[in-house]
């Protein structure tokens, strides 16, 4: 079973999923403000305490995360995912059904990746097999910060690539061949029963705010947090105000049920 980290409360269970190279440790100062709430973070294969595994693809990940929901006897979420988490969250929404309360969509989207950006994922993997996990690391990890932020955020961009580096590259390419295969999921986000939260930087590099933009258009109900001059993170650039809309997201979340 994956790692992950559950704290109880007498509201909604909520569930961050975090993104590539990255682990559950990301949400912690995070999650705090969520009082009351049951919080689970989870570590996807691969990072933070998980195991990896070959064949690794964006359902067979949907189906351990939610191994671990029920696990845990949890019933009811929300489900916080973070670019590759949220491709995650989309997945397990075939899987809890009317289980699944929200979906915020963190930096992320449902479309298919472009023939470029596949293009750059197989080069990201050659890389990494030619140069190991920490080359790749020390030029991924400064692109998801909005140039005028990198500065400001030199300690934690330092600190995000220590962490990362130490991947061993077999996760760190199982991971990234799964978001290069991952199909179209825009149909489940036409499908969705519960509310759809959108979060989108305007100088977000890997998930471009125009390319993933129209997803807004797809659900029946949807929330949108636009982030001026913020880029892959905005849980930590934009810190205060991702909190404050995700938490009025969670509370009509639970309106809507009542």
């Amino acid at each position: 079973m994956l790692n992950h980290q559950i704290t109880r409360g007498d509201k909604t269970c909520l569930v961050f999923i975090h993104g590539y190279c990255e682990d559950l440790s990301m949400w912690e100062d995070f999650c705090k403000v969520f009082t009351g709430h049951t919080i689970l973070k989870v570590d996807l294969p691969g990072f933070g305490q998980s195991p990896t595994y070959d064949d690794m693809t964006i359902a067979n990940i949907a189906l351990e995360v939610t191994r671990v929901i029920v696990h845990n006897k949890i019933t009811e979420v929300i489900l916080i995912g973070h670019s590759m988490g949220g491709y995650v969250a989309l997945e397990m929404s075939r899987l809890l059904g009317d289980q699944l309360k929200g979906l915020c969509m963190f930096h992320s989207h449902p479309f298919e990746d472009l023939p470029e950006t596949k293009m750059k994922r197989d080069k990201a993997i050659s890389f990494v097999e030619s140069k190991g996990s920490a080359a790749l690391m020390e030029v991924l990890i400064p692109t998801f910060f909005a140039p005028a932020l990198k500065e400001k955020k030199e300690d934690l961009i330092q600190k995000m690539i220590t962490s990362a580096s130490k991947l061993s590259p077999r996760a760190v390419n199982n991971a990234m061949a799964a978001m290069r295969d991952k199909p179209n999921q825009q149909i489940l986000v036409e499908d969705l029963a519960c509310p759809y939260h959108v979060i989108l930087g305007d100088e977000d590099i890997p998930t471009p705010f125009d390319f993933c933009l129209p997803q807004i258009n797809l659900a029946c109900t949807t929330k949108l947090t636009l982030l001026p001059g913020v880029g892959h993170m905005g849980m930590f650039t934009a810190k205060e105000k991702t909190q404050a809309d995700i938490q009025e997201f969670v509370d009509y979340c639970a309106n809507k049920r009542g």
